[in-house]
This record gives structure tokens, sequence and C-alpha cells, in this order.
């Protein structure tokens, strides 16, 4: 019997696809072991004071509120159309005719 020999096509194929898998298998792990980066501004990691601070408190309770029904809001008002005269007669036109029954 004759042996039967695989295209080497076949060979880069399979070799191909088990490379990509092995790629991605790496990358996901890669990604899931990083630790995280987080981004956060030095104000958020200063340590609280706990010192209470009165003054605050007294701000707070003389700060102005304001009633949404003493409120009074600006109604828009229509605009103004001004029309244009257009010429009547022959006469605002520059052309002047006189009656014809004068005397």
């Amino acid at each position: 019997m004759k042996n039967l020999k695989t295209p080497s096509t076949v060979i880069i194929a399979v070799l191909t696809t088990i490379t990509i898998f092995v790629w991605i298998t790496f990358d996901v792990y890669r990604i899931l072991k990083k630790p995280a980066t987080i981004n956060l501004d030095s104000k958020t990691l200063e340590p609280i004071d706990p010192v209470f601070d009165e003054n605050v408190l007294f701000e707070i309770e003389e700060r102005k509120v304001y009633d949404l029904t003493n409120i009074i809001l600006p109604t828009p008002t229509p605009p103004i159309l001004i029309e244009e005269e257009t010429p009547n007669t022959a006469t605002d036109a520059g052309v002047i005719t006189e009656p014809a029954n004068q005397q």
C-alpha cells in the first residue's frame, strides 16, 4: 500500500491555527493577571482631617435658599416684523399723471 503524504498547506494551516489559539490564550491570561491601574487625584488620596470645622456648619446655615415659586422667568416676546411699502401707482414710480377733467 502506498503511504499518502499530507499537503504542506494543510500542515501550515494547522500550525497557524494552533499558534493563533495559543497567542489568544496567553493574551487573555496576561490581561487577567495584570493589576488594574487606577488614576486618582492627589486630593482623593490625602488623609481626612479629624478636626470638626464649625465654620462650615455656620456657612451652610447662612446660605441663601431660593424657592422656584419666587423666581420670575422671562417670557419670550414675539419678534417685531416691519412691513416694506410697495409702489402702488405710477406716481410712486415717478410718473405724474394729471386728472383728465380739468378746466
